[in-house]
Parts: structure tokens; sequence; C-alpha cells
């Protein structure tokens, strides 16, 4: 997982993510999710195999307000979302 927070907001931050993704897939053959808010400032991104949790990430809750990257597996959890989905869920119905 890797990201960044820049103060500059509204610039174009895609090579720089482009180039963290990249260092972080010298073999180029991983997965690659990324998010740039360019609002605020930051982006969000994963490197990863695409076996587990091949769902496009961050994945953002129904108004946007939210995003998580999950990287990893839940065990003993049945339903219908994706693991990162699930653990979206929860932290917005948590009290």
């Amino acid at each position: 997982m890797f990201g960044f927070y820049k103060k500059d907001i509204n610039a174009d931050h895609t090579d720089l993510m482009d180039s963290m993704a990249q260092a972080m897939n010298s073999a180029g053959n991983m997965r690659l999710d990324q998010h740039i808010d360019t609002v605020s400032g930051w982006g969000l991104g994963r490197v990863s195999l695409g076996i587990l949790n091949a769902v496009d990430q961050p994945v953002k809750s129904t108004g946007g307000e939210c995003l998580v990257v999950f990287h990893g597996e839940l065990y003993n959890r049945n339903g219908e979302l994706s693991d990162p989905e699930f653990v979206l869920q929860q932290y917005l119905e948590r009290e």
C-alpha cells in the first residue's frame, strides 16, 4: 500500500502515484489500484497479486464520504460482500 498527502491541492499528482506504484511493481505483473483526491490533496493505492480482494480499490461508501484500502483476508465470514466492502460496512455501522 502506498499514498501521499500534499498541501498543494488541486495539483495533478498522477505521475507521483504512478511512480510509487511502478516502484512496488518491478515484475510488472501485479494488480494496481489507486485513488487521488485532488480536492483535499491526498492519494491511496495498493499493489497486489489480485487473487484476494480482486475488487477495485479503494472501495467507496455509497455517498463517497468514506474509502477503504484493504490488503488481507477475513476468515470465518460468510456473505455477499467482498472483504473490503464488509470492513467498510462495519466501520460505517459502528456506534
